[in-house]
Parts: structure tokens; sequence; C-alpha cells
């Protein structure tokens, strides 16, 4: 695996797995989706190239109750183009820290 392959995002947060989940999506259980990563070029037509495989886990984090551990991994980025590769994980290193802290916010309010 290269340096390249996969973007692992942690946060614990003071809400219950519930609010969390209703936060995330409707589902009961582990959330994982396949995209293609930065598609930056929107006259360029990505469908043919890999993608990468997006998941959510949610796990009870010791310490003060209720506490949520969040990991978000997005995994894959070894099958994209050479040329793109560098960029699209640079680029949704990025969003990820960003979409840890908005969820941090909403659970919060």
């Amino acid at each position: 695996m290269s340096d390249f392959d996969r973007i692992e995002k942690t946060i614990v947060l003071r809400a219950s797995r519930a609010r969390v989940w209703r936060a995330i999506s409707d589902a009961e259980r582990h959330l994982g989706f396949r995209w293609h990563p930065y598609a930056v070029d929107p006259a360029m037509d990505y469908s043919a190239e890999p993608t990468t495989l997006v998941e959510f886990t949610l796990d009870y984090a010791p310490g003060a109750t209720p506490a949520t551990r969040v990991t978000i991994v997005e995994s894959g980025f070894d099958r994209i183009p050479l040329a793109r590769r560098a960029e699209a994980v640079r680029m949704n290193e990025g969003g990820w820290t960003a979409q840890i802290v908005n969820l941090e916010r909403h659970v919060a309010s």
C-alpha cells in the first residue's frame, strides 16, 4: 500500500450513537459508498475510472457519556490514475477534515 491509498479521520463526539447516525444517514449500522474522488473537471467523464470506498463506522467511546467515536475511511486511491492521484488525496483529505468539523458542530447543536 502506498502513502496515497487511504484517508482516515477519527473524532470522539459527545453525543449518542443514535444522534450521530441521524446526522450521517438513516442507516442503523455501518455505512459505506463508492464514488469518484475529486472530480475536478466537469467536462471530463470519470465513469470509466475506478472508485474509492468511503466507510463510516461508529463505536462507543470511553469517557464521558454519551460519547461516540466516528471513523471515516476513504480507501482505494492506489487505483486512481497516477496523474490525478495526489491531488485527489489532497483535496479529499481537506474535505473529510471539514466534514468532521461540520459533524461535530451539528451534533453539538
